[in-house]
This record gives C-alpha cells, sequence and structure tokens, in this order.
C-alpha cells in the first residue's frame, strides 16, 4: 500500500498525527451537525408549546448526548494513541490493525448524527401532533434502541482491535505498560457487549444513555 522502498516501513511518527486527526475530526462533526438539531426543536417548540422546562430537557437531552460520545470517543483514542506510543510499529500487521480502529472510529459520529436526527425529528413531530410534553421526552429517550445497539457495536469492535494490537506486541516484549493496556481494553470491550445484551433485553425500559454515564463514570474513576 506504501511505497516501502521509496520511504521505507511506516513508523509511529506516521500515524500520530493521522490518528489525532481522525479522532479531532471526528468529534468535531456531531459538534457541527447538534447546533441544527438543537435549532431545529427549538424552532418546532415555539410553533406548538409554551412549556420552556420542555424544551430545556430536550436541548439538555441532545447536549448530554453529545458530551458522552464525546468522552467515549475520548477514551478509545486514547487508547489507541497510547497502544501506538508504547508499542511502536515494528511488528507486521500493526497497520492494518490501526486502519481498522480509525475506520470504525470514523463510523461513530455519522452513526450519533443519524441517531440524533431519528430521535429529533419523533419529537419534532410529536409536537406537531400536540401530543402532550412528556411523551416525546420519553420516546426519545427508550424508543428503537437499535441506534444505541448500533454505537455499542462499534465501541466494542474498536476496543477489541486495540486489544488485539496490544496482544500482537506484548507475545514479544512482555511488557506492563502494554499488559495493562490489553487487559483494560479487552475489558472494555467486554462491556460494551454486555450493554448490547442489556438493550437486547431492556432497550425498550431503561434508556441507553442512563448505561452510557455510568460506563463514563467508572472509566474516568478507574483512572
Amino acid at each position: 500500500m506504501l511505497p516501502i522502498r521509496k520511504i521505507g516501513s511506516p513508523s509511529s511518527d506516521f500515524w500520530a498525527g493521522l490518528i489525532d486527526g481522525v479522532y479531532a475530526i471526528a468529534m468535531t462533526l456531531v459538534a457541527l451537525e447538534l447546533p441544527g438539531l438543537i435549532g431545529k426543536l427549538i424552532e418546532e417548540f415555539y410553533k406548538h408549546s409554551n412549556n420552556h422546562s420542555f424544551i430545556s430537557t430536550l436541548v439538555g437531552f441532545e447536549l448530554f448526548t453529545y458530551a458522552l460520545i464525546f468522552l467515549v470517543l475520548y477514551e478509545i483514542w486514547s487508547f489507541h494513541k497510547a497502544s501506538l506510543v508504547i508499542s511502536g510499529m515494528d511488528i507486521k500487521g500493526q497497520n492494518f490493525l490501526n486502519s481498522l480502529i480509525l475506520v470504525i472510529s470514523c463510523l461513530i459520529p455519522g452513526q450519533i448524527i443519524f441517531n440524533l436526527e431519528q430521535k429529533t425529528d419523533l419529537a419534532v413531530n410529536k409536537l406537531g401532533e400536540n401530543i402532550s410534553n412528556s411523551k416525546p421526552i420519553l420516546q426519545m429517550l427508550i424508543d428503537s434502541p437499535s441506534g444505541e445497539i448500533a454505537f455499542f457495536t462499534l465501541c466494542s469492535l474498536s476496543f477489541l482491535l486495540i486489544y488485539l494490537y496490544n496482544k500482537k506486541i506484548y507475545t514479544i516484549n512482555h511488557d506492563k505498560n502494554v499488559n495493562y493496556l490489553m487487559k483494560s481494553s479487552l475489558r472494555r470491550s467486554i462491556i460494551f457487549i454486555c450493554f448490547i445484551i442489556f438493550s437486547l433485553i431492556l432497550g425498550n425500559f431503561i434508556p441507553a444513555i442512563l448505561i452510557t454515564s455510568l460506563y463514563v463514570g467508572y472509566v474516568f474513576y478507574e483512572r
């Protein structure tokens, strides 16, 4: 893929800037979409309701969702970047794993934007139908968990690939830092698999935003 004979094998420096750039763009994409979604909600609200606590709840939901997604993406970035810095690029196959991790990271913002757009349209439609204020909020939180399951799946795959990346290194150098990254990334992958199962069973009763909040609290407390 790269002209190795001319420029040499890709080093960690080649990947460091790309990793930082991709994650920064991924986080920014969601932030750029958010004002449009919030503006759409506010516009419809003033057409059909005068309950300011209602619109505050809807806007707060979208802002809180973005904050959670930002923190989860930051968590993935930190593990990916740490894996690169600690292990370097000395083993065959690392380029491929790095590429896969970045591909999945690029998919997460698109999936989140799509999911937020669906929930926003749902709330707007309910407002247009003059349905009681509490109903659109409830449906935004727990309606159709398929979007949340897709998000959890992408996160689980990201951490699984980071685990495989570090496992490949650990079999050679047995570095304690690599071992920590390997075990921690596998644990996070399993946590998100549990979230998928949980959403399949109880997704229509307990909002995914709640269990994602618990995850963020856990990983930052752990540190």
